[in-house]
């Protein structure tokens, strides 16, 4: 696992120089305000260039980037997913692309369920929290027509790697304080179930009788 040096979010500006001109503080903006958009804050940065999946699991704990990278880490070779870098100042790591059966790297052709690579990106939230959101990949079918990631889909939550990586997920969540681990499929059973509940409910209203508005006065035979 290696550490690349430390970096800064662009050029250091003493407040002193904000009040200056106008134009100076415009330029410190718009450097912050894109420095923020590329990649986290890190202009040189060792991560990948893509978002994770969507359908990825994600967590929050109360650690810093450096330090929620390590503990993931440690709990997903913990897990015997065998993670083979770790960038803990730009907060992401991946495995190699290993073998289901044996949870080992693997040479074999990357196709189908059987072979997958783990990925993850930790990002600040809330102050002194961190989400750490990880996808467990397969390519169902070879294209070299495409970029290699273009071919890439989550797993379904029922695989076991899955399992695995939401398990990690939950013993760095119980150890830091944070969230509970949850997954796509998580978050869409919850929308689903408060959905029914919400159509049981106005059901309900519905069949409920209308009692008789005892503030009209009633008139006189």
């Amino acid at each position: 696992m290696s550490e690349p040096a430390g970096r800064t979010c662009g050029p250091a500006f003493p407040a002193r120089h904000f009040g200056r001109t106008s134009g100076t503080a415009l330029r410190a903006l718009s450097w912050f305000l894109g420095c923020g958009l590329a990649a986290g804050c890190y202009p040189a940065t060792t991560r990948p260039d893509f978002l994770p999946l969507p359908s990825a699991s994600i967590t929050e704990v109360e650690l810093g980037v450096p330090q929620a990278t390590r503990a993931i880490a440690i709990a997903l070779d913990a897990d015997s997913i065998p993670v083979r870098r770790t960038e803990a100042r730009d907060g992401w790591l991946e495995s190699d692309w290993f073998d289901v059966a044996t949870m080992r790297p693997t040479a074999r052709r990357r196709l189908g369920s059987d072979v997958v690579k783990v990925r993850a990106w930790i990002d600040p939230s809330r102050p002194n929290h961190s989400n750490i959101t990880v996808e467990t990949v397969f390519r169902p079918r070879a294209d070299p027509s495409r970029p290699e990631r273009d071919l890439e889909r989550q797993v379904p939550i029922s695989h076991p790697v899955a399992g695995r990586v939401v398990k990690a997920l939950g013993e760095v969540s119980r150890t830091y304080g944070g969230a509970a681990a949850d997954s796509a499929k998580a978050r869409a059973d919850s929308l689903v179930a408060k959905a029914k509940a919400d159509s049981a409910k106005a059901k309900a209203d519905s069949t409920r009788p209308v009692k008789p508005d005892s503030t009209v006065p009633k008139k006189k035979p």
